[in-house]
């Protein structure tokens, strides 16, 4: 795989302040905090980056670098998921107003020991250019330059040689976008393998049709499923799917030997409430899973009469492994990369 350094720029906190008011202006008016210097260089020469994000305990460590937009037309990078059009024009139009990328899309690779190694021993033995406590004291972004010619050339030896493809687990409409521009750049991009990121799963909550009655909704998914009790309370499962209607909660689980999205959106979404197209069928939501008990109470309350499906999370074994599109919304990596941290002018 084909990556480059790169001179990019962090933002300048002697002169700004990376808060709510800072982040809402550079979606807004990146051209004005631009002309307003918001933004230094770190280096007179191209660079790799490393970027951290500890959030609580976990912690995750990533290769910032810009990656060769040939690598996705040649299917080396690939999406796990269908763009939109309309999402691509737009992002198109922010790219060439812009004349920037001000944020990397979060790239999937296997694990490789010696980059591992390499990433972590630079990270302990120098200091970051950048620390960002955003969008809570909670969360910490960190970024280091990686300016030595020999280390450069080292790892981009190893994606060179030996890191044969990636995943991309968030930014699949900027490779999509760039890709079809007139004049293709690089795109911005980091790299985590499995270790560094986790997924959590997206909540469906489908609307049922006028003529489907409690009962013979309850019924159809007892007769698809392999599995089926009524509990308590909701317990995370790998390979069961938690139902909540109303008061109601209900764990079951789905035979076949496909991932279970597939099969979800196979059996569930499609046999069950008859939605063809997940996309785009406005009987079906799809939500952040809630971070606690009182989150779930509410979207009970405001969901009345819904079904609300929580789907087992994927791993990223088998994202990486996985050779086909997955349906919309099967996966929500984490952490999830803020705007603005670094950027590469066009």
């Amino acid at each position: 795989m084909q990556i480059f350094p790169f001179n990019g720029l962090i933002p300048d906190l002697k002169k700004i302040k990376f808060d709510d008011d800072f982040y809402e202006k550079l979606r807004e008016e990146f051209n004005s905090l631009l002309r307003d210097h918001a933004f230094k260089k770190v280096s007179s020469k191209d660079c790799f980056y490393i970027l951290e994000i500890k959030q609580g305990k976990r912690v995750s460590t990533g290769l910032i670098a810009l990656t060769d937009i040939n690598e996705y037309k040649k299917t080396r990078v690939r999406k796990h998921e269908n763009t939109i059009i309309k999402k691509e024009r737009l992002l198109q139009k922010l790219l060439k107003d812009r004349k920037a990328m001000i944020k990397p899309a979060a790239l999937l690779i296997p694990h490789h020991n010696t980059l591992h190694e390499l990433l972590y021993t630079f990270k302990y033995e120098n200091n970051p250019v950048l620390k960002v406590s955003f969008p809570d004291k909670k969360t910490i972004h960190k970024i280091w330059k990686m300016e030595d010619e020999k280390l450069i050339s080292t790892i981009t030896l190893i994606f060179r040689k030996e890191i044969k493809n990636a995943i991309i687990a968030d930014g699949h409409h900027r490779f999509a976008s760039m890709a079809s521009m007139a004049l293709p750049s690089p795109v911005l991009s980091v790299f985590f393998d499995p270790d560094q990121m986790q997924i959590d799963s997206f909540l469906r909550i489908i609307k049922p049709r006028k003529d489907q009655s409690h009962a013979k909704v309850i019924s159809q998914l007892k007769k698809i499923s392999s599995k089926w009790e009524k509990v308590d309370k909701l317990i995370s499962s790998s390979d069961s799917i938690q139902l909540i209607f109303n008061e109601e909660r209900y764990q079951f689980q789905l035979s076949g030997k496909q991932l279970i999205p597939f099969l979800f959106s196979k059996k569930v979404s499609k046999s069950t409430f008859e939605i063809e197209n997940e996309s785009n069928n406005k009987r079906i939501n799809f939500l952040d899973m809630p971070s606690n008990e009182s989150e779930i109470k509410r979207l009970q309350a405001k969901y009345a009469g819904h079904y609300i499906f929580i789907l087992p999370p994927l791993n990223t074994t088998q994202v990486l492994i996985n050779k086909k599109l997955l349906p919309p919304k099967s996966t929500q990596f984490l952490p999830r990369i803020i705007n603005g941290l670094i950027i590469k002018l066009l």
